[in-house]
């Protein structure tokens, strides 16, 4: 699998598990949505890099796949952390 096709895969995994989130945050307490709030810039700056990466080069989307898979990490472990405060 190529980086723009691991990126995308990552893109689509994280939105789905945003998405499941977003249906419960009204569940969730003040300091689970503040930091809602803040993940969703995080979540925009990911967007935009899959983005940049489907219009880049093959070495210069390296790079940029790098950069968008450890925001996506972080993404990913932040929305298991609110997953696990609203249960």
């Amino acid at each position: 699998m190529n980086v723009k096709n691991e990126v995308n895969t990552l893109l689509e995994k994280l939105k789905t598990e945003r998405d499941e989130l977003n249906v419960r945050m009204h569940l969730a307490g003040a300091e689970v949505r503040d930091e809602w709030q803040a993940l969703e810039k995080y979540w925009d700056q990911l967007k935009l890099k899959g983005e940049h990466l489907q219009d880049a080069s093959e070495e210069s989307a390296k790079s940029l796949s790098i950069a968008a898979q450890e925001l996506g990490n972080e993404l990913k472990e932040a929305y298991q952390r609110i997953g696990k405060a609203l249960r």
